[in-house]
């Protein structure tokens, strides 16, 4: 097994299945029900959490497109059977900026909370619009900053103050959401906000905890540093004592109506439509 296939799985087994999915339960209070004959699109699927999730709650007469352009995260979708032997489901390998889909053609895309990480937000976003129709939508979930529970506190007891604020500000506020969706073509525009908790260290030494020391701290670390931090060894490890810590984090999921083309008022002229983009989906094998 390649080592970056064995960090998606890591990633899939400690942060998908602890984090992850409070805010799955999140999206699903917002975005509608897959519908018979509708098109989903899971955007920047990663090891594909969300996508187990939407083919459990699909009708047969439904299709899944699943959009991601890590290889390794693809290697992961591909080993799942629920999703590799289901006809409803499609796999693609895209940039989040460069969806291969031809205009309009699904009626509810959803990206989960690591859209907020593509390297060009506004251009994804226009991107993400283009192929849903008219009165589609499009459901966005993404952490706000103001976390808190007695993490924050244990990090201020041991000094890291720093390290504490980054915590606190980690996420986008509801106000940058709405921003980066307010484009052309955007009819309204609704956020709701919801509260979610991971529990650390419930039998050992928090700092133990593969979730916090894999993922949450190297990420919080390098917030506070203002530098990228993958990992934390020994000597930048803090000492959170043994007490059971609670992590809590606010949880925002936007839902954007893509208007109808009678209020359609486009940037330009018409653009003739692009031959390279497939109006239906194939299957993409690594």
């Amino acid at each position: 097994m390649y080592e970056a296939e064995k960090r998606v799985r890591r990633y899939e087994r400690l942060y998908g299945q602890r984090v992850l999915r409070p805010l799955l339960q999140s999206v699903f209070k917002v975005a509608p029900e897959p519908e018979a004959g509708g098109v989903w699109l899971d955007w920047e699927s990663g090891p594909g959490i969300l996508s187990l999730e939407l083919v459990a709650r699909m009708p047969r007469e439904a299709t899944l497109l699943i959009s991601e352009q890590d290889r390794a995260a693809l290697r992961v979708l591909h080993s799942h059977h629920e999703l590799e032997h289901d006809p409803r489901v499609f796999v693609r390998q895209d940039l989040p900026e460069e969806i291969t889909l031809a205009d309009g053609v699904v009626d509810v895309a959803i990206g989960h909370w690591r859209w907020q990480y593509t390297a060009q937000p506004e251009r994804a976003m226009r991107e993400l619009r283009r192929v849903v129709k008219p009165g589609g939508k499009i459901v966005l979930s993404f952490l706000q900053p103001g976390a808190g529970g007695t993490i924050h506190g244990a990090l201020e007891r041991a000094g890291a103050t720093d390290l504490a604020k980054a915590l606190k500000d980690d996420g986008l506020t509801t106000s940058a959401v709405r921003e980066c969706l307010r484009l052309d073509r955007i009819a309204s525009i609704e956020v709701r906000s919801f509260q979610a908790q991971v529990a650390f260290g419930q039998s050992s030494r928090p700092m133990m905890d593969p979730l916090l020391l894999d993922f949450l701290l190297p990420r919080w670390m390098g917030r506070a540093s203002g530098q990228e931090i993958t990992s934390v060894d020994e000597e930048m490890s803090i000492d959170l004592g043994h007490d059971p810590l609670t992590w809590e984090f606010k949880v925002g999921v936007a839902l954007a109506t893509v208007a109808g083309e009678a209020t359609m008022q486009d940037e330009g002229t018409k653009a003739e439509p692009d031959t390279t983009k497939t109006p239906l989906p194939r299957s993409f094998t690594t």
